[in-house]
């Protein structure tokens, strides 16, 4: 149960850092080189948030499964 919990925060602290990362590229979006990269990115972004999401979910499931045992 210690591990799940570590995984969660860990994530967590991965998305909160991955949003920040993103809320500053928001004022390259002004600069026409990067515009494209940034689309990208954003795309990139979803697929993690996604992918986050699911984990957190299985986390979530294996804890409570854990907690009726």
């Amino acid at each position: 149960m210690e591990e799940i919990i570590l995984l969660k925060q860990e994530l967590n602290s991965i998305g909160q850092n991955f949003n920040q990362a993103v809320k500053k590229l928001h004022t390259l979006q002004l600069i026409p080189e990067f515009r494209a990269w940034f689309t990208q990115y954003t795309t990139g972004l979803k697929t993690l948030e996604e992918k986050t999401s699911h984990i957190q979910t299985r986390i979530n499931e294996m804890t409570d499964k854990w907690l009726q045992e």
